[in-house]
């Protein structure tokens, strides 16, 4: 890099000074500094020859050197020189120096060999490092535009195995349902393992609640106490823990287990800083995105959710020909509930029931709040006949099988289905609740099917004079 840049302002300065002037202090060999005193166009072809030799592209390296008279051993020479001697200026107030620490003109016939051969190793080197560069950009940039778990397990099992290659390892997520338990989300250079295989010793220790805060806040790579020992990085965000990185050595056959080098130990830091703002936010987004579709008491689907549900289960319904039917639920006398015996009581009936019916239905089924002691129930592949076998069943069941239903606490049910009340949302809905204004009118405690929906066929009015006719 800093090569590159004496060259510009190398060339920067050839346009405004003479080129003896230019090359004053600049160590290079006899062959090079004539060429360049030369004229502009050898000139041109030598520094594009040192840039082309720089690149590690041979085949231009070689026809440049023969278009400007100048042998490849003499570039190497040239361009080590240079790298040298850009290594050598600081800047010290604003003024440089010059280090002159090399000599330009090596005696020792070996010496271009030796030097060729140091300049390919630091030339892979420094293109590690750059692919490195380039990694973690890469990983950077797409990390900022996560919005979902499977991107989060896409890009990083594209990333993880590039940035610690002959290493194993997971990242671990804490259970976002409150079971308190890892979950792996990615693994890379491991066999496929069961998802109840034991965790490392490290990730259980940040379950582990006896162990220290200290302990697991920390991120301070720890030092390598046994050879076989992995290292695991903690990923926290505002004094909660999100999940752990773990790496460990690639195990080979049977070599000698060696630890975890360092850079790889140091990187795997870098990465889990790098990993925990995005996965933050992607937490916080999916909380609110469950905030505003489910209902914070009793955790079903609200009345956001319920419409998009009801019209994409009628449209599959449609499609296999089959029916769908619509059960509004309604417990009774809820409001004298909450009055006689509190709102606290009023919300344990609503939560009991709740786990009640989750319990009971089929898996297709789906159970929504609508609001206030109201619920709704969507069951696929059943009839408004069939349905109401099944909720007189679920009635039977909560009245005798549960102590809020044996404690008196009834509820009533309104049906309508996609054969005889269309198969809109709002028009099953509608007709499911004239349905339990009906079962309520009836004495409550009991189900009521809605009437089929009959069009009325309405006369077609015009405002527009007819031909032969005054109005």
């Amino acid at each position: 890099e800093y090569f590159l840049l004496g060259l510009c302002s190398l060339l920067d300065a050839v346009m405004k000074r003479p080129m003896s002037e230019v090359l004053d202090g600049v160590p290079l060999p006899k062959t090079i500094r004539d060429a360049l005193l030369g004229t502009p166009n050898q000139a041109k072809l030598i520094l594009d020859a040192v840039l082309a030799y720089a690149r590690g592209d041979w085949n231009s390296t070689t026809t440049l050197a023969r278009q400007a008279n100048v042998s490849l051993s003499t570039l190497g020479r040239a361009y080590a020189d240079a790298l040298r001697w850009s290594r050598g200026v600081q800047a010290l107030d604003g003024q440089e120096r010059h280090a002159n620490t090399m000599d330009t003109h090596p005696t020792d016939p070996a010496a271009p060999h030796a030097l060729v051969a140091d300049l390919t190793r630091a030339k892979l080197a420094a293109d590690a490092e750059l692919a490195l560069h380039h990694q973690y950009h890469a990983l950077t940039v797409l990390l900022q535009s996560l919005r979902t778990r499977h991107e989060l397990r896409f890009v990083l099992g594209m990333h993880l195995e590039r940035l610690f290659p002959e290493t194993r390892g997971s990242l671990f997520l804490l259970d976002q349902g409150g079971a308190g338990r890892f979950v792996p989300i990615v693994r890379w250079g491991l066999d496929p393992e069961p998802d109840d295989a034991p965790l490392p010793s490290c990730v259980a220790q940040h379950l582990d609640h006896t162990s220290s805060i200290e302990s697991l806040l920390t991120t301070v790579v720890p030092p390598v106490r046994s050879a076989n020992q992995g290292v695991c990085a903690p990923l926290m965000a505002e004094g909660e823990m999100l999940g752990v990185l773990y790496a460990e050595p690639e195990h080979t056959g049977d070599a000698p287990q060696r630890p975890l080098a360092e850079e790889a130990r140091r990187r795997l830091f870098d990465v889990a800083d790098r990993i925990t703002l995005p996965l933050n936010v992607m937490r916080m987004r999916e909380q609110l995105h469950q905030q505003a579709r489910l209902d914070p008491l009793t955790g079903i689907a609200n009345r956001v959710f319920m419409d998009d549900t009801i019209e994409r289960k009628t449209a599959e319904a449609t499609n296999w020909g089959a029916d769908l039917s619509v059960a509004l639920l309604d417990l009774d006398h809820f409001t004298m509930v909450n009055h006689s015996a509190g709102h606290d009581a009023g919300d344990h009936l609503l939560t009991s029931f709740v786990q009640f019916l989750r319990g009971q239905i089929d898996t297709d089924d789906v159970l929504m709040r609508l609001g206030g002691d109201e619920f709704v129930l969507v069951m696929p592949a059943a009839n408004a006949d069939e349905a109401k076998v099944r909720v007189d069943d679920l009635h039977a069941r909560w009245l005798y099988e549960t102590p809020a239903g044996s404690g008196g606490h009834t509820f009533s049910t309104g049906i309508a289905d996609t054969r005889g009340h269309g198969s809109s949302a709002r028009a099953l809905l509608r007709a499911a609740h004239k349905a339990l204004a009906e079962a309520k009118a009836a004495g409550r405690a009991r189900v009521a099917i809605a009437p089929p929906f009959v069009a009325i066929a309405q006369e077609e009015t015009t405002f527009l004079k007819k031909p032969g006719i005054t109005q």
